[in-house]
């Protein structure tokens, strides 16, 4: 997870040993907020764990993420019933930037970003595979663009609805 939010954030995953510091200090320096979510481990060994480089992130050091760099984090998931997942931070703030993963259930975090069509007038999402070794190939999930949204609007308040 670390490594895709680094791409996301600074375009490379070469940073991700400084986004995960940012997010155990954001844990360390807030543990109100998130202690709560790790059930019944303690809060400090969770700390302790989470600064370690071979641990794995999870619902809690994404929701700490968006809280400490005031991001919206949308996170497609391989879930059936659950197919995306939006964090947003806890500042009242509406975040400027989004930031797109993936996330094949128990297994690995991606960073996707969007690949603007030239003939379509979707945007899709396309899996960024940077680790290959690590990567598997997820299903392309497509989002409206801000045009078919808005026509979309205009065909639903025409008819009253």
């Amino acid at each position: 997870m670390f490594r895709a939010l680094a791409d996301q954030l600074y375009e490379t995953s070469d940073f991700h040993k400084r986004v995960r510091q940012e997010i155990v200090n954001q844990l360390k320096s807030h543990p109100k907020l998130y202690k709560g979510s790790v059930g019944k481990m303690d809060f400090s060994e969770y700390l302790k764990n989470m600064s370690t480089e071979s641990v794995w992130g999870d619902e809690v050091t994404l929701k700490a993420a968006a809280d400490v760099y005031g991001v919206k984090i949308l996170l497609i998931t391989s879930f059936k019933d659950i197919p995306s997942i939006v964090v947003l931070p806890k500042s009242q703030k509406q975040p400027d930037k989004v930031i797109h993963l993936s996330y094949l259930a128990g297994i690995h975090f991606n960073s996707i970003h969007l690949n603007q069509g030239s003939s379509s007038s979707s945007h899709t999402l396309l899996q960024k595979k940077k680790n290959k070794n690590k990567d598997k190939d997820m299903e392309n999930a497509k989002l409206k663009s801000k045009e078919d949204k808005k026509s979309q609007r205009k065909r639903t308040s025409r008819r009253g609805i």
